[in-house]
């Protein structure tokens, strides 16, 4: 039986961990917007924001690959207060986003630290324009004077949500950073958003990425069946070409497999001549022995000799991959997939 897979993360880089928090509920954000302190400023307390240390940092590109964007993706902030008076309950924040590529998922917060209890907070259903969404949230507890991010006082903000930002998502005009901002009036206004109103960017250096799948086929052994790669495909998608010559890489069970065969391998649809070389316990490399331009396609396939009645060390699992030599070269790399696992088989031990 075979199976067709394409890779879908790179890196760890998807969704994030999903917080836990004791139950407990808010009223709906509609219905709490309209409370006078949205209104009119309310003197006496001054509520500012800082960043979290935590979130991802990636490349990605405008539409055609020229620039770079160079924001990262925070997931919150922390709310403070100059004070000198308590700010009450009901503190209004909205979060602004581009829609093509984050989805707001749990919204939570603590207060004085990151590793105290977390309480889930209600969203507004989004407001959109374009390619740019905004939701709307409340505070429900007041927010004591503190200057401290680390003090007893400080309030910190957790707005989870799903980044979908793999290729082809890697490149998008008209980019809309993340950018909180504190809706509620106070004495100073100049101190109440956090993030990039506008995007921040610099030169793209000729970006390059491998876009690798695959078609699995199942294999039977004494112990389970393993899925092995059959048919595999990678894509250099530019638009630069890869900074080295490429490799493909097999990654299989070290005993139940004892030999590979290259069925045969093209560029483009060229035929072209390569060899199955072993490179330790169960891993394989097939140098192509030449750089990728945009838009060259390699495919190859491959048959298996399996010792029926060997014992199994990885479960059955089998990974494809695609390398090019010379990174750290100074190219951009584009947030491709490079590699495609098989799925694991309930293997008696």
């Amino acid at each position: 039986m075979e199976r067709e897979s394409e890779s879908v993360e790179r890196t760890g880089i998807d969704r994030r961990s999903v917080l836990t928090a004791a139950a407990w509920s808010v009223p709906v954000v509609a219905a709490v917007v309209s409370t006078p302190l949205a209104a009119a400023s309310v003197a006496g307390f001054d509520l500012f924001t800082q960043g979290l240390q935590r979130g991802d940092g990636t490349d990605f590109f405008n539409g055609d690959a020229t620039l770079k964007y160079v924001d990262g993706f925070t997931d919150g902030f922390t709310l403070l207060n100059h004070g000198p008076q308590e700010a009450p309950a009901g503190t209004i924040v909205t979060m602004r986003y581009d829609n093509r590529i984050i989805t707001p998922g749990d919204f939570t917060f603590s207060q004085g630290g990151p590793s105290n209890p977390r309480t889930p907070l209600s969203y507004s259903a989004p407001v959109v324009n374009g390619n740019e969404s905004t939701v709307t949230f409340v505070i429900p507890v007041p927010v004591p004077v503190e200057e401290d991010v680390f003090g007893p006082g400080t309030i910190w903000i957790f707005t989870e949500y799903d980044l979908d930002i793999l290729y082809p998502n890697d490149v998008l005009d008209d980019y809309r950073p993340l950018y909180w901002q504190i809706v509620t009036s106070d004495d100073d206004g100049s101190n109440n958003s956090f993030g990039s109103a506008t995007p921040t960017t610099e030169p793209a250096n000729d970006p390059w990425g491998l876009q690798a799948s695959a078609t699995f086929t199942r294999y039977t052994t004494s112990a389970c069946e393993m899925e092995l790669p059959t048919a595999v495909t990678v894509t250099s998608v530019g638009p630069g070409s890869t900074p080295g010559d490429v490799t493909l890489n097999l990654s299989l069970e070290a005993f139940a497999v004892t030999g590979v065969t290259l069925g045969g391998l093209t560029v483009n649809g060229v035929p072209t001549a390569a060899t199955v070389d072993s490179t330790g316990s169960g891993t394989y490399a097939i140098a192509l022995g030449r750089p990728l331009g945009a838009g060259d396609i390699v495919e190859a396939s491959f048959s298996y000799t399996i010792d029926a009645t060997a014992a199994l060390v990885n479960n059955g699992r089998a990974q494809f991959s695609a390398n090019s030599a010379g990174l750290g070269g100074g190219q951009d790399q584009r947030l491709t997939t490079n590699f495609v696992n098989g799925d694991n088989s309930a293997c008696a031990l």
